[in-house]
């Protein structure tokens, strides 16, 4: 037989998979409410929504699909219920050509007066991936030592062969511009390319935050909020039932908290640092398990109706409209 199903992953992380474990339990009653936030660092807003591929939505989709379809199927699963109408609002007024600097030209490379205080400079991204290094200098361990060095003390992390090779950086998002990474191949790439444009001067129509309210059948309401603008990446998640709540912060630090009237507990979880690359793992044995006639996750009609939420969710922003995503499957 053939089977289609969407690789929504997070199904797949062990933290959502715990919440979801909690939910079916019964452990805070009857939910009644979800507040969900998509937490995006500027730098990888920057590169995907406004420089990137997915920058303007005449050529691409919506912000809210392109990032979110993922946090809409997890609202979804999490609530147990079918939608019946999204009301969204959010815009965009940062990353626009009122807000360029004085004399700020359309390239990075074309002589920015603001290019040594600009923290979306073109080879400081690309380049010397500061913005990665800055991101790692948080983790803990041997890994944010390295960070650490290498965003702060670049000429000492230069002569320790083990990140020596990192001065220059190659891994994402350098490696999504250019299939050579030498330093001369990213510095043509960005003369040339649109990751070397100026984020103020690009074509970008993106909205940088929106907030969702989603109606769902049998009374369960969610607020869903994402934004690019964060200094950090990471999701948050609260959901109140009948009978206690459940916190949860996934990313940098993930950890559920349970809440009822007699007790409070707090459940933390090894950090998958950069990426998914656990729920990656965990989604390819899920499919292999379909393959052999195992338990599903989802499926290809769930896979849709976070699609048509996100839909929903552009058009009620540019409309000012509620609308209906009752969705017959």
């Amino acid at each position: 037989g053939q089977s289609l199903t969407g690789c929504h992953v997070l199904r797949y992380t062990a933290l959502f998979r715990r919440i979801k474990g909690l939910l079916d339990s019964g452990e805070i009653g009857k939910i009644r409410s979800i507040y969900y936030s998509e937490n995006l660092a500027t730098h990888h807003y920057v590169h995907s929504y406004v420089r990137g591929n997915w920058g303007n939505s005449d050529r691409s989709s919506p912000f809210i699909l392109a990032k979110s379809s993922h946090d809409l199927d997890m609202i979804t699963w999490l609530a147990g219920a079918s939608p019946r109408s999204v009301f969204s609002t959010g815009g965009r007024s940062r990353f626009t050509a009122e807000s360029a600097p004085p004399r700020a030209p359309d390239r990075c490379s074309d002589g920015c007066p603001h290019a040594s205080a600009c923290p979306f400079e073109a080879e400081r991204t690309y380049l010397s991936g500061l913005p990665m290094k800055e991101a790692l200098s948080r983790a803990p361990g041997l890994l944010g030592l390295a960070g650490r060095l290498m965003y702060r003390r670049p000429g000492i992390a230069r002569m320790i062969p083990g990140l020596r090779n990192h001065h220059y950086w190659g891994h994402w998002p350098t490696s999504t511009i250019s299939d050579n990474r030498s330093p001369e191949s990213i510095r043509e790439a960005l003369r040339t390319g649109p990751y070397g444009r100026c984020v103020y001067r690009s074509d970008n129509n993106q909205a940088e935050h929106l907030e969702a309210v989603i109606e769902f059948e049998g009374g369960i309401n969610a607020a869903f909020r994402v934004h690019g603008l964060s200094c950090r990446e990471g999701r948050s998640l609260r959901i109140d039932g009948d009978g206690g709540s459940i916190h949860a912060r996934f990313g940098a630090g993930s950890e559920i908290i349970v809440e009822t009237t007699s007790a409070s507990r707090k459940i933390r979880f090894s950090r998958d640092y950069i990426g998914h690359g656990d729920a990656d793992r965990s989604l390819m044995e899920g499919w292999y398990g379909i393959l052999s006639d195992g338990p599903r996750t989802g499926n290809a009609a769930e896979s849709l109706i976070s699609h048509a939420m996100a839909f929903a969710a552009e058009q009620s922003r540019q409309s000012g409209r509620r609308i209906d995503v009752r969705f017959q499957g």
